[in-house]
């Protein structure tokens, strides 16, 4: 079975902008070595020759065809935007150069 260490899944935690406090992060460690051990037994079965499972297509899904339409008029994608300069919406900064 895999082992995650407390220091691994506090790494893990940064990458995805997460705060854990020790316990958290030793609670955690110790659930994801189980998970881990499931994700490889499920890697370990063969698939060959099991065809991709495909849903068929329903009215109102995201597999509606693309058609290309008009843009918005600048004032119209601009006029709920809670700040806008140059005709360009504001928005804070969020990474330090």
């Amino acid at each position: 079975m895999p082992v995650v260490s407390r220091l691994e899944c506090q790494q893990l935690a940064t990458l995805a902008r997460l705060s854990l406090d020790n316990d958290e992060a030793e609670r955690l460690a110790s659930q994801l070595g189980p998970i881990l051990a499931y994700l490889e037994q499920l890697q370990a079965v063969d698939t060959t020759g099991v065809p991709e499972h495909l849903p068929p297509a329903r009215p109102g899904s995201a597999l509606r065809p693309d058609v290309a339409v008009p843009p918005l008029a600048t004032a119209q994608v601009l006029a709920n935007a809670p700040a806008v300069r140059n005709d360009q919406i504001v928005v804070p900064k969020f990474k330090e150069d």
